[in-house]
């Protein structure tokens, strides 16, 4: 049995690390500083697993969507090209659990 099938989280070809999505460790990567609300992580990364799917030729969708804990500017195009502007509030809430309260709170994240 090769490595990669024992650990089919490794990339042997480039020798990095895979993170698997949705772990404690890509909330870490991504620099979340917050709690690890697990429901709030999985629907923020939902929508950035959407918005990937979306835009297929440009690969680098959902690690954009993602970076600096979803504080991107990519995260808010994202959820307007999913047509998912009625949800701006709870993802402004949402980000900010998870981002520990360090976004100033009469900011709104997606405006």
């Amino acid at each position: 049995m090769s490595s990669s099938q024992a650990y089919p989280h490794r990339q042997e070809s480039s020798g990095s690390y895979r993170i698997r999505p949705n772990t404690y460790k890509e909330f870490l990567h991504y620099n979340c500083q917050g709690v690890y609300d697990t429901h709030a992580y999985y629907l923020l990364n939902d929508i950035c697993s959407d918005c990937q799917n979306l835009y297929r030729e440009h690969r680098s969708v959902l690690h954009e969507c993602k970076s600096n804990c979803f504080l991107s500017s990519m995260f808010p195009s994202c959820v307007s090209a999913l047509a998912m502007d009625e949800g701006k509030d709870d993802y402004n809430r949402l980000i900010k659990i998870i981002n520990g309260g360090s976004v100033d709170s009469k900011e709104n994240i997606m405006d």
